[in-house]
C-alpha cells in the first residue's frame, strides 16, 4: 500500500455508484457508505487500533458484496477489516494489527473465502537466516520464518492463521538479488490457493490446517 494518511484518500466506488469511504475520529476509525438513492450515508466505527495508522485502502470483493479496509502502522505491522456492505453495514472479521510488511490479498471466485498473505518483510527475507535467528522444528531442521497466511470465511467470520516456514536445505546460502515481495493470493478452479513467493509462484491447500512449509 502506498497511501498516506496525511492526504484524503479517495472514495471506493462501486458499480452501482456506491460511495465507500474511511473516515477518522479521533482514535477510532471507520467507514462511511453512500449510495445513489440516499441523502444521507450510514456508517460502522471499526474497533479500535492501538495506535494512529500511516495509510489505508478499500478493496471490494468482485462481487461487491463485500469491502476490506487494509491499514497499516507505518511500524511494520498491518491490519484487515472485512464488511458486508450489501445490505446492513456489518462487521465481519477484524484482524488487529500483525505483524509484517507488504501484505497483498485476494477474494475467492465466489467471495466466500478471503486470504490475507502477510510476509514478515518486505526486503531481504533471508534476514534472518543472515542474522541466525533460525529455528529447529521437530526433525531437528532449520526453518526460517517467512511470514503468515490468514484465511477468513466471509459469512462466518471465522478465521485461521498459518504460519509459512522456509527450510533451507544443508549448506543453502540465499540469493540476494531483488524481488517483489507481494505474495498476492489468488484463489484458482480447483481450489487451491497460488503464492508469488521470491523464488517462483507455490500452491497452498487452504483447507489445510497445519503450517505453510517451503522446501527450497
Amino acid at each position: 500500500m502506498d497511501q498516506d494518511n496525511d492526504e484524503e484518500m479517495a472514495p471506493l466506488e462501486l458499480a452501482d455508484g456506491t460511495l465507500i469511504e474511511l473516515y477518522e475520529d479521533e482514535d477510532r476509525i471507520g467507514i462511511y457508505r453512500l449510495r445513489p438513492d440516499a441523502e444521507e450515508a450510514d456508517g460502522l466505527t471499526l474497533p479500535p487500533l492501538p495506535w494512529t495508522f500511516a495509510g489505508a485502502e478499500l478493496v471490494a470483493s468482485s462481487d461487491e458484496a463485500w469491502v476490506v479496509l487494509w491499514v497499516y502502522s507505518g511500524q511494520s505491522e498491518e491490519a484487515i477489516f472485512l464488511v458486508a456492505v450489501r445490505d446492513e453495514l456489518i462487521l465481519r472479521y477484524a484482524s488487529g494489527y500483525l505483524g509484517g510488511e507488504a501484505g497483498s490479498l485476494g477474494f475467492s471466485v465466489d467471495a466466500k473465502r478471503l486470504a490475507f498473505a502477510l510476509p514478515t518483510t518486505c526486503n531481504e527475507w533471508w534476514e534472518l537466516w543472515d542474522d541466525g535467528v533460525v529455528l529447529l522444528d521437530e526433525e531437528n531442521l532449520p526453518w526460517i520464518h517467512f511470514g503468515q497466511l490468514v484465511l477468513v470465511e466471509t459469512e462466518t467470520g471465522q478465521a485461521t492463521t498459518r504460519l509459512i516456514r522456509v527450510l533451507p536445505p544443508d549448506g543453502w546460502q540465499p540469493e540476494r538479488a531483488a524481488y517483489d515481495p507481494f505474495m498476492r493470493p489468488t484463489f484458482l478452479e480447483d481450489g487451491m490457493l497460488e503464492l508469488q513467493m521470491p523464488w517462483g509462484p507455490e500452491l497452498v491447500d487452504p483447507n489445510a490446517t497445519s503450517k505453510i512449509d517451503f522446501y527450497l
